[in-house]
């Protein structure tokens, strides 16, 4: 039995904005580097490569994930919000949410990403 990875770079470029580890920066919490940044996925990947493992492992394209599969983790209306926001040109999609590119910049339907 083989193990697939799936990696594309464009899953790095995702910007979430600022926050403090999870929280918004507000109050007396301050802006800095959020958990959700491309450096830790950046690290899995190097370590996973010096151990050998990598060259075990099969790769699998990235592809655009389908509106069903992204249903299966997100509600409609979250997804549709999604996709409002990003054709007015991007911005955050609510509470705590993250930034969401624009469709100029990249698809609403982003790849599905490790």
């Amino acid at each position: 039995m083989a193990t697939g990875v799936v990696r594309d770079e464009r899953c790095m470029w995702h910007q979430p904005g600022e926050h403090a580890l999870v929280l918004p920066p507000v109050g007396c919490v301050p802006p800095g580097t959020p958990v959700e940044n491309p450096e830790p996925k950046r690290r899995v990947k190097q370590l996973v490569e010096v151990s050998g493992l990598w060259d075990q492992l099969t790769r699998v394209s990235s592809r655009m994930a389908t509106r069903e599969e992204i249903l299966r983790f997100h509600s409609r209306a979250y997804l549709e919000r999604v996709v409002q926001t990003g054709m007015r040109g991007g911005g955050a999609v609510g509470k705590g949410a993250a930034t969401c590119c624009s469709r100029s910049r990249t698809s609403t339907a982003r790849p599905a990403c490790s």
